[in-house]
């Protein structure tokens, strides 16, 4: 592979904490655009959300690294900044759902699908209100419809997957061996 958009970083310059031992650590030339994604998302959740980011919740970011940086390194630089924005979002509704009973899930699962489905739409729609978690979204997913709708459309069909699966109530399950487990953090983690 021709790597265009990202550079090797040296092994003595950063800790593994012994995982991944030998595979080599690629960061994207345009890290300050992931930075800049995850700093907007953290915004926009106070700004619409309230208050409910922890205080010193890192989030994507790291004094070192963006995680999307390093995981997605070859990123195209003009996605960069919304796919930071969407790897933060995540990040966060994954925090708050951690917390959530089983009906609380279902509603907001559907609060979810509607952020989704606004944000479709040529303008944001104003009525009904969207909640601040909605609203996120639809900027969201118009913002990646206006660079890809394709892709968009395939990432909106997998984040309603996960969010089904995370209202189904099987993150209150308790798990007796590994192979109960891994099959379910699968689902949980994104394979949609």
């Amino acid at each position: 592979m021709k790597y265009e958009h990202s550079t090797l970083v040296t092994p003595s310059t950063y800790s593994d904490f012994g995982f991944c031992g030998g595979i080599p650590l690629r960061e994207s030339k345009y890290g300050h655009l992931a930075d800049k994604g995850s700093q907007r998302a953290q915004e926009d959740w106070n700004q619409f959300i309230g208050g409910t980011v922890l205080p010193g919740f890192g989030g994507c970011m790291s004094p070192r690294f963006n995680m999307t940086s390093v995981t997605i390194p070859e990123c195209l630089p003009d996605r960069m900044e919304v796919i930071a924005y969407a790897n933060e979002f995540a990040f966060l509704q994954d925090d708050v759902t951690e917390y959530m009973g089983v009906e609380q899930m279902g509603k907001d699962n559907d609060d979810f699908s509607l952020g989704f489905s606004a944000g479709t739409e040529t303008t944001i729609p104003t009525s009904p209100p969207l909640s601040g978690k909605s609203r996120m979204q639809a900027r969201l997913v118009s913002e990646l419809m206006a660079q890809d709708r394709t892709r968009a459309e395939i990432l909106i069909n997998c984040w309603e997957q996960l969010a089904k699966h995370a209202a189904s109530g099987s993150r209150k399950r308790e798990f007796l061996t590994l192979d109960d487990y891994v099959p379910w953090r699968i689902l949980d983690v994104g394979e949609t």
